[in-house]
Order: structure tokens, then sequence, then C-alpha cells
């Protein structure tokens, strides 16, 4: 049943984009990030960005989607949840993409969630184990990583089958 849900939400969320898409130049798909490319977290927001573009790269030297090129807009947000959200409106008004990539961790996606949600745009491959929105799903949201509730249930089946004795219990305090 959650994979019709989820295959339903797509559906949705794609024929939302196809309006955009028709904003979108005739031979591009344009899609956004704001990553945190200065700042503590500037490693992993550099890793994602030149894993995406290299992605890009890829499909476009293959011809595209659809035979359009893919075409990205970055903004750096230096991980600060504010700074995604106002990247986030300044990158929609100027380059009026059909779907944001990239975000991690929970404050980002917490952040890009509401604002995507405000201007109806797909948000696909959040990273976070949150459950910030997966409490309440938001129909403009694709995660892409387990929940930490679905992380830890994997880690106590692991230590059932192997017949693990010993264990440790970690505490994380994030929204």
């Amino acid at each position: 049943m959650k994979r019709r849900a989820l295959i339903g939400a797509a559906a949705a969320v794609a024929a939302a984009s196809l309006a955009r898409a028709q904003d979108n130049t005739a031979n591009s798909w344009r899609i956004a990030r704001s990553l945190p490319l200065t700042g503590a977290q500037s490693s992993y927001g550099e890793a994602k960005r030149d894993g995406g573009d290299a992605f890009a790269a890829m499909v476009n030297a293959r011809g595209g989607v659809a035979g359009r090129r893919i075409a990205l807009a970055t903004e750096d947000d230096g991980y600060d949840e504010r700074r995604t959200a106002q990247n986030i409106e300044r990158l929609a008004a100027a380059h009026a993409p059909i779907a944001f990539t990239g975000f991690f961790g929970a404050p980002q996606c917490a952040a890009a969630a509401a604002a995507l949600a405000a201007l109806g745009i797909a948000g696909v491959g959040f990273t976070t184990g949150s459950n910030a929105f997966r409490e309440k799903p938001v129909r403009e949201i694709f995660p892409v990583r387990s929940s930490f509730a679905q992380e830890t249930a994997a880690i106590v089946r692991h230590h059932h089958t192997t017949g693990i004795k010993q264990a440790v219990i970690a505490y994380v305090d994030i929204p």
C-alpha cells in the first residue's frame, strides 16, 4: 500500500511539475540546489555538488532526458537553514526549476521542505533520517534515506539474526 501511495504522490508532483516544465527552455530541464559550499559541512556539500554535476554531465553526454539537457543552478547556504530557504526562493524566481535536489541534514531538509511546499516544487533526494517531514508527509518531498527509526530497527534485527549479545545505545536529539 505504501508503494501505491508513493507512486501516486510521485505522479501528482510530476503532473504539477509539467506546468513548470513548460517554462523551462526547449532544450533543458532546470534543477536547482542549495548546498553548504562554505563552513563546517562544506566537504559534504562539495561532494554532493560534484556528484550531481558528474551525473548531469553523463546524462547530457547521452542526449539528456527526452532530448533535453539537465541544467543545474547552485547556491551556497553555508549549512544555515535560513539561507537554505532564501536560496530556494531566489533560485525558484531566477531559474524556474522543475525540482530541487541535494538537501541533507535535519535543519536543511526541514527548511527546504517548508519552502518547497509553499512554492509547489518537488524536492528529490532528501538525505536525512529525521522524522520532521515524515510524520506529516509533504507531497513535494522525496527522501532517499531511511528514517532513524527504520535504521535502528534494522540494526536490532541484524543483532538478533547474528546472535550479537552486546550493543551500544546512541541518542540523537534532533528534530
